[in-house]
């Protein structure tokens, strides 16, 4: 519980650095790389099925292993190293300050009447095409 709450505090103070590379990041490119090699042959709706269940666990178990191996290790080393690992990789996660800022980023342009601005701006918390999207 202390890692958590260390991690918001420190999501408050310092929020995203763009320096740091994000995990989710990282997992985009995992699921990219996972998904030109299992949809290498189209086989139907139900093989389509089969492997985006296969992408699924095989990202999530990644994700999840890799994290649980590095912070035993942490641990094993010191229990300071594993404290202030854990907090590092919750704080990673978190994005309370930064996701407040881009949203009243877009409210202010929407404000101006900059519809291309907000536009732009809401594709920075999206991972879609923002292009078509109007004031609602």
């Amino acid at each position: 519980m202390k890692e958590i709450i260390t991690a918001y505090f420190l999501d408050l103070i310092i929020g995203d650095p763009y320096w740091l590379p994000h995990p989710v990041r990282i997992i985009g490119k995992v699921i990219k790389y996972l998904e030109r090699v299992l949809r290498k042959n189209n086989q139907g709706q139900q093989a389509e099925k089969i492997k985006g269940i296969i992408l699924t666990v095989i990202t999530v178990g990644l994700s999840y292993f890799i994290i649980y191996f590095l912070i035993y290790i942490a641990g094993i080393i010191s229990p300071a190293l594993k404290f202030a690992f854990s907090s590092f990789i919750i704080f990673t996660t978190l994005s309370t300050k930064n996701l407040g800022e881009e949203a009243f980023s877009v409210y202010r342009a929407l404000e101006e009447d900059n519809l291309e601005l907000a536009r732009e701006r809401v594709s920075r918390i999206v991972g879609r095409d923002t292009s078509d999207l109007d004031e609602e």
